[in-house]
């Protein structure tokens, strides 16, 4: 099974580009200037951003979808990027290079697995969550932070938008920002086949707790990230 990475669209950020300090205040962002490498991941291009370019620091929603488990978080934009991350099969180094929290959603926001993973256990651990049919995309996490990373799809209906992911504009107010617990509850991993002939289904889930260990991000000051 091959997937999707992809970055988020520079469209909505565009507006922020420029501003000064006390416009980009007005919705909740920051503009700081890289001084280590690595340690500020765009997530449009998704890469780490040079010393001396600037980036700004803001809160986006990751999961807009009306589940428990709609969600926003603190991440970096590349203060001008232009061009989205789009890959097939490939982890970008930004992800490789740090621990992830590998969270699978079904199309109603439903968490139904996640997994930890670094280096190349990262497209291993993606290919597993996908053999749940009902999975329809993963967001990833920096595992540290909590800071979202990127979205994940099956390659075959990854040309589907991604819902729900903006940026705050000029001309509305900053987003809510998202809470988090200890170890929320989840639905457990469907492992169910095609039937034979058709028949009334018998999947099933019970509710379970995250395999791996669940860590309540700290709160998110204006510093770089840190990677493990």
């Amino acid at each position: 099974m091959t997937f999707r990475i992809t970055g988020l669209d520079p469209a909505p950020f565009r507006p922020l580009y420029g501003l000064p300090e006390a416009e980009l205040a007005r919705h909740g962002a920051i503009r700081m200037t890289v001084d280590a490498h690595p340690g500020f991941p765009d997530r449009i291009t998704m890469e780490d951003v040079p010393p001396g370019e600037t980036v700004l620091l803001l809160n986006h929603t990751c999961m807009a979808k009306p589940s428990p488990y709609r969600a926003s978080h603190a991440i970096f934009v590349r203060e001008g990027a232009e061009t989205a991350y789009d890959a097939t099969g490939t982890v970008p180094e930004v992800m490789s290079r740090r621990q992830l929290s590998l969270r699978g959603y079904d199309a109603d926001g439903m968490m139904l697995d996640a997994e930890l993973a670094t280096g190349d256990a990262i497209a291993e651990a993606i290919t597993r969550i996908f053999e749940n049919p009902q999975i329809t995309e993963i967001h990833a996490h920096n595992a540290a932070r909590g800071c979202y990373s990127g979205r994940i799809t099956r390659a075959a209906s990854a040309a589907l938008p991604a819902p729900g992911l903006k940026a705050p504009s000029p001309c509305s107010s900053p987003p809510p920002s998202g809470s988090s617990t200890d170890r929320p509850p989840c639905a457990g991993r469907s492992r169910s086949r095609a039937p034979a002939r058709p028949r009334a289904s018998t999947d099933r889930q019970s509710a379970s707790c995250h395999r791996g260990p669940s860590a309540q991000a700290p709160v998110h000051r204006p510093r770089a990230d840190i990677s493990p």
